[in-house]
């Protein structure tokens, strides 16, 4: 469960035990965060960190959806990506999901991540579903 909302922007990288309580894990519900700022801001790319280690079926997301607007009721998809799935065992790494998004204001924000429903077949756990990790959210501007 991690240290609830806060865990994810703290701007404190979770140890290598993902049984630590910096990290949050999904399996069978999707992660969705929905954020609201105190007025307009700017950004142009949404970071996510996560975990990847195959062997305890800690794997990338199937999708990653980034919704946005000005109003909490008329969210438009901003972006969304298919994380590429290892073909073989990974080693226990970190890995940030860049999703870009084009540069506006924006007061609601909802982050919404699929975790992978289905192993693939090279691994032992083949069909069941796999945890996704995470432990920040990072919205950040290059202008």
């Amino acid at each position: 469960a991690g240290r609830g909302l806060e865990l994810f922007f703290d701007l404190e990288k979770g140890p290598t035990n993902f049984a630590d309580s910096a990290w949050m894990a999904f399996r069978d519900e999707k992660f969705i965060l929905n954020c609201e700022f105190e007025s307009d801001i700017q950004f142009d790319e949404v970071i996510i960190s996560s975990m990847i280690h195959t062997d305890p079926y800690l794997f990338p997301p199937s999708t990653i959806s980034i919704y946005g607007g000005q109003k909490k009721d008329k969210l438009k998809l901003l972006n969304s990506t298919k994380p590429v799935l290892p073909s073989e065992r990974q080693e226990q790494h970190f890995k940030y999901y860049h999703v870009d998004i084009n540069p506006a204001n924006y007061i609601y924000i909802k982050i919404v991540v699929e975790p992978l429903q289905e192993i693939p077949i090279w691994h032992p756990g083949t069909g069941e579903s796999a945890w996704f990790f995470v432990d920040e959210v990072v919205f950040k501007s290059n202008q």
